[in-house]
């Protein structure tokens, strides 16, 4: 299990939750070399994904600014 000082959790906060969510492992935060917060990651939490992961992942569905096939009474 992996330690952390108040300190640096404070300045890197959002780094160390990120790392907590992937590696699915606790984290010790302590100070004066106490343990005073463990973090957990949240069961079900999801991985973020990084920039470019979903590339290639989007299906198109037709054009959706092409005009409408059918017409409406609006339109006449």
């Amino acid at each position: 299990m992996k330690t952390i000082s108040t300190t640096d959790f404070i300045e890197h906060a959002n780094d160390v939750l990120a790392a907590v969510v992937s590696s699915g492992e606790d984290m010790l935060v302590t100070d004066a070399g106490k343990v005073v917060a463990r973090i957990t990651p949240e069961h079900g939490a999801s991985k973020r994904v990084p920039h470019g992961a979903l590339f290639g992942t989007v299906v198109e569905n037709g054009d959706i600014v092409a005009p409408l096939e059918n017409e409406w009474d609006a339109m006449k």
